[in-house]
Formats: structure tokens, sequence, C-alpha cells
């Protein structure tokens, strides 16, 4: 049984073993490439990064902040609602404490 062909010719499409580690080769050096790139500008922006995207919710003006204050005192049905727990963050966030206790 010839189930493989032993021709010379290769049929269009189709790649040898080297030829596919070529190519995952430079699949990966451009993946490499890109990401170094990333961290290059993920430091340079690192200021915007992290205080008005990571840590932008701890600030009391973040627009859901705002939301959730006027919902907590918003008239719905004719009842005025105080619920003062909606206004969360109404005054700054500390994330660490660095003063002893006592």
């Amino acid at each position: 049984m010839a189930l493989k062909r032993k021709t010379g010719k290769k049929r269009e499409g189709e790649m040898s073993f080297l030829e596919h580690l070529e190519e995952l080769r430079w699949h990966i050096i451009r993946s490499v490439l890109a990401v170094f790139a990333l961290m290059i500008v993920a430091f340079v922006l690192k200021n915007i990064i992290f205080d008005k995207i990571i840590l932008a919710p701890k600030s009391p003006e973040f627009f859901t902040n705002r939301i959730l204050c006027a919902l907590g005192h918003a008239k719905i049905f004719g009842y005025q609602l105080n619920i003062d727990a909606l206004c969360i963050n109404t005054r700054e966030l500390i994330l660490i404490n660095i003063r002893m206790a006592g």
C-alpha cells in the first residue's frame, strides 16, 4: 500500500517541519518585540495608568461615586431618599497607613 507519495514534488500549501519552525520563530520574535514596546509605553505613562485608570475609583470625584451619591439623594415616586451609605468616599481614601496606632 502506498499511503505516502514518494515523489520529489511538494503539494502547494504544504511546508516542511523546518519551514514551520521558521514561521514559529518569527511569530515569537514579533510577540516579544510587541511586549517590550508595550512595556516601554507603560513605563513612560505609569503615572497616567495608575492615577487615572487603576486608582481613579478611590477619588470622590470619580463618575460612579458621583452617580451613586446623586442616586442616594434622589426623589423616586415622590419620596426623598436619604441613603448616605451610597455616598462612598466622601473623604479621601488612604490606601497605606504609615502612622503608628495608639
